[in-house]
């Protein structure tokens, strides 16, 4: 390989580390996307202004900082056609999130990594609603706890064995013994809960979804705030989030 074909391919890794930056903040500056990448300034003002000429990045006026362009929203729904779990499982997520009046949420299961695809919200003024395309660890929460105590062992295993796992407050379960003995509660159970796990003040039921061949893909679950979802509410409500979860993965076919 050339060595400016070696250069090329460095810079595009470059450009799509830049671009998943705004994963998790909807807006950055020069100075802290440089910091992120660990790239000087200059280095990553080039990639900035390669990544606006194409209207992927686009300038706050006010701020000076940059998000992402509209471009994106053609890009989301062109990936979102493609999700058959999302379209078997929105009808269900809206008839269970009038039975329950709280945020319903499918979660699609991606490496270690369990992303939010659709959110059907509670109608309540104060709710827990999650953007799209939101990711969390496997560890963290109902909704990605479910997928990962059903994935199967050396998965676990390998994931447990990827070094410490991140905390998000005070309840997060980041020791692996303890973990497992959670997974093992939530396969028994059949469903995950989760309380204040990854937010202060919100809880979380949810349940796994799986394809015809038994593998999970994904997960759906209801999520609020802790003075509605409470112990009480968590325990009438699991089995009906389970119910819908095993009506979607019904009518799920097999992933090619």
């Amino acid at each position: 390989m050339r060595d400016t074909d070696r250069n090329s391919i460095a810079s595009l890794r470059k450009g799509m580390d830049l671009l998943f930056l705004f994963v998790e903040s909807s807006c950055l500056g020069i100075r802290e996307i440089a910091q992120r990448l660990h790239v000087p300034v200059s280095t990553a003002y080039r990639f900035v202004r390669t990544l606006r000429h194409k209207g992927l990045l686009e300038q706050d006026p006010a701020t000076r900082k940059y998000q992402l362009g509209l471009p994106w929203l053609a890009l989301e729904a062109a990936v979102l056609r493609h999700l058959d779990v999302r379209r078997v499982a929105l009808p269900h997520m809206e008839a269970l999130a009038r039975s329950c009046q709280e945020t319903v949420q499918l979660t699609l299961h991606r490496g270690f990594q369990g992303v939010c695809i659709e959110v059907v919200e509670s109608p309540e003024p104060l709710r827990v609603a999650p953007a799209r395309g939101q990711s969390l660890p496997l560890h963290s929460g109902a909704l990605v706890k479910v997928i990962l105590a059903f994935l199967p062992k050396a998965e676990i295993d390998r994931y447990l064995a990827g070094g410490p796992l991140r905390r998000f407050t005070p309840n997060t379960i980041t020791n692996p013994r303890h973990l497992r003995q959670e997974l093992d509660r939530i396969r028994r159970r059949g469903y995950a809960v989760s309380t204040q796990e990854v937010y202060l003040g919100a809880a979380g039921v949810a349940a796994p979804v799986v394809e015809s061949s038994g593998k999970v893909v994904a997960s759906l679950g209801v999520s609020g705030p802790l003075h509605r979802l409470t112990v009480a509410k968590i325990a009438e409500i699991g089995p009906e989030v389970l119910r819908y979860a095993e009506k979607v993965s019904a009518e799920l076919g097999p992933r090619s």
